[in-house]
């Protein structure tokens, strides 16, 4: 007994002739979605080798266990978790540097904050400012820097989810 062949459709084109059955999936996933005809394509496309990339990985790692020992997967995988555990150690040294780096800039900034206001505030006194004046317009002040680092860090943030 023969198989009933696919039959290729005649009457669309996408740079090939798809079969008929293929042509009407896609029709159905257009109706359905309502993107255009490209996009669709391009999609499937991708679903499609993704699909082969996974089914190469998972014939490879099937090969590669069947090949190899259990001793001899179980050494690779504690040796792939020693040099991840290592990364690691890595990076949280790394970020005890950035940290400390961040705290002396924290103070050092803080430090050169005070002393410059302190000068500022004697000529505002000798000027007749009261001292809560002065505190009033160092409030503001810092909330104005506060208010433009926060507003900084949210572009930045934003431009890298882009």
């Amino acid at each position: 007994m023969r198989k009933a062949k696919r039959v290729i459709s005649k009457t669309k084109t996408y740079g090939f002739n798809p079969w008929v059955d293929q042509f009407d999936a896609i029709s159905q996933i257009m109706a359905d979605t309502g993107e255009k005809e490209s996009t669709v394509l391009r999609k499937l496309i991708d679903e499609a080798l993704i699909a082969r990339r996974r089914k190469v990985a998972h014939e490879e790692m099937d090969k590669g266990l069947a090949e190899g020992s259990a001793s001899e997967t179980l050494l690779a995988i504690q040796a792939l978790l020693v040099k991840l555990v290592r990364q690691g150690e890595t990076s949280l040294r790394v970020q005890d540097i950035s940290l400390a780096l961040l705290q002396d800039m924290f103070a050092e900034t803080r430090a050169g904050r005070k002393a410059a206001w302190e000068l500022l505030a004697s000529g505002l006194k000798e000027k007749g400012a009261s001292n809560a004046e002065i505190k009033k317009r160092f409030d503001t002040e810092t909330n104005e820097a506060r208010d433009f680092a926060y507003s900084t860090a949210k572009e930045i943030k934003r431009q890298q989810k882009k």
